[in-house]
């Protein structure tokens, strides 16, 4: 190679390295003589370039100042701080759309794509998670091979790492299909229901009129705001009231994991991931690897509710159980599975609209795919199976178990309704539950350690079994032995009944919080193995302390602890739980998509934005839950009216605060 052309390339490449930090007019002269020099204009449009971008590029000769534009607007490479911050370079997603030439000939736009460009990290050349990933800005008629052709013929044999999957302009626009049409047909249908529903419903409450027929204030933002906000002052035998508490509890503290989580897998790239990272390495940030078990406390609440509410009215004969089996699935498939419809409508042909950025399209796009390539698992409630890797919004695995779960529930509440006739059939039943426990958490560990492709302690039905069994196991307990405490039969001679319970309690709490601190260290230090034993019977301990906690609130020893759950704002929150988590992911997902630029990553930032989400997760719960989830359930209960003497179903005995949803 020349010298001279030697010359050329380093002081290309200095600028590429330093004309971030320096961006003096003596440098960008030395550039573009160095670059005019080496790519010539003859040399360039010999090549093999597409139409678009050969009377773009030719323009560009004439115009260097777009080309500074294009090329200070594109991340540089290495960029400041290289060992720390993430490996995503965003540059300046604003500057590149901004680029608008313009002359009798061509047009030029800025296209901004991300990620343009791909170096991979020499020590793991294999592994692609751990590749550098740099947005660039180039002519919007030029594709990924125009510029490989380009960068070869500076730098002869230069790897294939340009991409343009991902690219948009000032005048990019998503494409309206004929689904997006529908979809926005459906939720106007909507919105004039909840106009004309509520007008009707103050017309009535106006003139003290009874409405001509229940189904006409379904909508009615104003009946359907009063239940939400309806809170019980007085604890009733058929109510669980602590529900409450420990639904809106739980899904906060899932929330605050999944914040956390867009840093840590770098959704929102960050100018200190590897300090960012380290935060889960601290004792105080224990809570958020350990908000696994929060989701238990839903499959335990779950599990509790559909035993407890099963066996509320006098047990059939099991042949007559068996035939109404398919009326209890439908109820909960209906009432599951309406909200869950008009989320994956918004999802598919909606939200794409909402938002812009670097990441917007890449992301997206992403999640379009798989909600439309698994639509029938999504609907089937089979996504935590059939595509465990490519699910439609990965979160709702929860509902795919817990369907799941609901759906196999009766092979065991059957048996046991015709053993609970038996004498001393109670006791029978809870040594058999608990048998059945035992094997669920022993046979979840044997199986993962034996076979440990098979596991997925996050995903998979099986392994949380005994977390929804254990609460079918005491919401049978409760229900037949509701009239009955235990600290009724203690002998008051050598304990007291107060001293026992405290004792108890703080044996419970204590255990409880060991399981949350050290969880972390299971899933950093512990090896597999050990690991998953750890998760496993973790998992089983957590449920049995919830069993405590809501025997002893129920009894009426719960004291501080049962009078913060039963407070009437959790009761309010928990009616909107169920939207709470179908919704926080979007609210999350649009904050990470639609950044435009890095962030410095502390714990008080962590905060900041949990509160952000949650707020916001609260209002569109609180609107989605009035628009589909409490219309479809007065709709529900008008048409499965008849139905309330079957007693097995648990829709029409509950108030909504009690409803066994997620």
């Amino acid at each position: 190679m020349k010298v001279s052309k030697m010359f050329n390339i380093f002081v290309i490449i200095l600028v590429l390295c330093f004309v971030n930090q320096s961006q003096s007019s003596l440098i960008w002269d030395a550039f573009l003589l160095s670059l005019k020099n080496l790519v010539k204009e003859e040399d360039i449009l010999r090549l093999n370039l597409s139409r678009s971008c050969f009377w773009q590029v030719k323009a560009l000769y004439q115009q260097p100042n777009i080309v500074w534009k294009m090329f200070d607007a594109s991340a540089k490479f290495p960029y400041s701080g290289i060992q720390d911050t993430g490996r995503v370079e965003l540059g300046n997603f604003e500057q590149c759309l901004a680029i608008d030439y313009r002359n009798d000939e061509v047009k030029i736009l800025g296209k901004y794509c991300y990620a343009g460009l791909v170096i991979p990290d020499l020590t793991n050349i294999t592994n692609t998670d751990l590749f550098y990933k740099l947005a660039i800005c180039i002519p919007n008629g030029c594709s990924a091979e125009d510029i490989l052709l380009i960068v070869d013929h500076i730098f002869p044999g230069f790897p294939p790492l340009f991409i343009d999957e991902f690219c948009s302009t000032k005048e990019s626009e998503w494409d309206t299909s004929f689904g997006t049409l529908v979809t926005m047909c459906i939720f106007l249908i909507i919105i004039f229901l909840l106009v004309v529903s509520t007008v009707y419903d103050f017309y009535c409450l106006k003139f003290e009129q009874k409405p001509a027929h229940p189904l006409l204030l379904a909508f009615s933002v104003i009946t359907n705001t009063k239940n939400i906000l309806k809170v019980s002052l007085k604890s009733s035998p058929e109510t669980i009231q602590i529900f409450s508490g420990m639904r809106i509890i739980s899904v906060t503290w899932i929330i605050a994991a999944h914040g956390m989580q867009i840093f840590m897998k770098q959704v929102i790239p960050v100018m200190n991931w590897d300090c960012g990272k380290s935060l889960l390495y601290k004792r105080y940030a224990s809570y958020l690897l350990s908000a696994n078990l929060a989701v238990s406390t839903f499959f335990f609440i779950s599990g509790f509710l559909v035993s407890f509410l099963y066996f509320k009215r006098k047990v059939e004969h099991w042949l007559i159980q068996l035939k109404k089996l398919p009326l209890l699935y439908l109820h909960r498939y209906i009432r599951l599975t309406a909200p869950l419809l008009m989320l994956y409508l918004f999802v598919l042909y909606v939200y794409k609209y909402l938002g812009s950025g670097p990441l917007w399209e890449s992301g997206t796009e992403t999640q379009i795919g798989h909600c439309r390539e698994y639509w029938w698992s999504y609907f089937l409630y089979l996504q935590n199976y059939v595509n465990c890797n490519e699910m439609c919004l990965v979160h709702l695995w929860y509902l795919s178990a817990d369907m799941q779960l609901f759906f196999i529930a009766p092979i065991v509440l059957i048996p046991i309704s015709i053993l609970l006739k038996s004498k001393n059939g109670l006791k029978l039943a809870m040594f058999i539950l608990a048998g059945l426990n035992i094997f669920f958490v022993t046979a979840y560990v044997g199986i993962a350690i034996l076979f440990p492709s098979t596991n997925d302690s996050t995903l998979y039905t099986h392994s949380r079994v005994q977390d929804y069994f254990i609460g079918i196991a005491m919401g049978i307990f409760m229900r037949f032995t509701k009239d009955d405490s235990y600290f009724n039969s203690i002998n008051t001679k050598f304990i007291s009944k107060g001293f026992l319970n405290l004792l108890i309690w703080i044996i419970v709490l204590s255990v409880m919080f060991l399981i949350v601190l050290f969880y972390e260290d299971a899933e950093m230090w512990f090896s597999y193995n050990n690991k998953t034993i750890y998760i496993g019977f973790a998992r089983f301990t957590w449920c049995v302390g919830l069993c405590w906690i809501v025997y002893s609130c129920y009894h009426g020893y719960g004291g501080i602890v049962n009078w913060i759950l039963c407070r009437p704002l959790f009761q309010v929150g928990a009616k909107i739980t169920y939207s709470m988590y179908l919704l926080h992911i979007l609210v999350l997902a649009h904050h990470g998509f639609s950044n435009k630029m890095k962030f410095y990553m502390d714990i008080y930032v962590a905060f900041y934005l949990f509160c952000g989400y949650f707020i916001i997760s609260v209002i569109c719960a609180f609107l989605w839950s009035l628009a589909f989830e409490s219309p479809i359930l007065t709709i529900e209960k008008y048409f499965f009216k008849n139905t309330r003497q079957t007693g097995v179903t648990f829709a029409n005995h509950v108030k909504r605060t009690e409803e066994a949803y997620a």
